[in-house]
């Protein structure tokens, strides 16, 4: 019976001094790897992330993101930008948000509603243009901010309550508005928490006085609040005049 070669090998001995050895083969020669040197693999276990500036990334072809990903963020283009923008957060009435203190909450969406601003923009205003029909005669939610741009359109007499409102930058924000005749009945519906939220946030409680609406009644009326209750009032008057806007 013959016995396989292995059984009589004998186990190599240790082997001492320089072994010296040269790839020779033509393809691993001719190849990328051929070039690799021993300082270009000392140098595949650096962390490159922090060898690599804005030009490096923009060279790449990556872009950079501003903001930070919370929760329920969307990437948005700011002006032109790749931005994290954060998610709309649910209102309340009594809210300190967006320029002023929360009053409405739209019923199908609870991220969108009106505020009303901290302070009066003026306690004696005249609504403007008496005996001259405007047409700003829209009542409901919703409606203030297109009877103000209509106010504005039919009258030029100045530092009317409508000029006053829409031309506020109150909270750094530009687009206020007179509130039409149901916005304004719910400010007052709802005082004894937005007059809380206005204190704790620097701003003024509703005067004993009648306020402006943006809604017209005619040539010489317009519709006012006292308190829990609307009027109507001439336009030469002249009272309160507190701004709304949308969020």
């Amino acid at each position: 019976m013959s016995v396989p070669y292995a059984l009589h090998a004998k186990t190599a001995e240790s082997i001492t001094g320089t072994v010296n050895y040269t790839e020779t083969d033509p393809v691993f020669g001719a190849s990328v790897a051929g070039g690799i040197t021993a300082a270009d693999t000392a140098n595949w276990n650096v962390d490159m992330d922090t060898q690599l500036d804005s030009t490096d990334i923009v060279a790449l072809g990556f872009v950079a993101v501003s903001g930070t990903a919370s929760e329920g963020a969307t990437l948005q283009i700011v002006g032109g930008i790749p931005t994290w923008v954060a998610a709309a957060q649910p209102a309340t009435i009594g809210d300190f948000r967006d320029g002023g203190i929360v009053f409405w909450v739209n019923p199908t969406d609870n991220t969108k509603g009106l505020v009303v601003d901290l302070n009066d923009l003026s306690t004696s205003a005249p609504w403007g243009c008496l005996g001259t029909l405007i047409g700003a005669n829209d009542t409901a939610i919703g409606t203030g901010a297109q009877n103000t741009v209509d106010i504005l359109a039919g009258c030029t007499q100045a530092n009317i309550a409508a000029d006053l409102c829409a031309n506020s930058t109150s909270g750094g924000f530009t687009d206020w508005f007179l509130p039409s005749e149901d916005e304004l009945n719910e400010i007052f519906q709802n005082t004894a928490a937005i007059e809380t939220a206005l204190t704790n946030n620097g701003g003024s409680g509703f005067l004993t006085g009648f306020y402006w609406s943006s809604t017209e009644i005619g040539v010489l009326d317009v519709r006012v609040q006292l308190n829990s209750d609307t009027f109507t009032r001439n336009k030469g008057n002249t009272y309160n005049v507190r701004a709304v806007r949308a969020f």
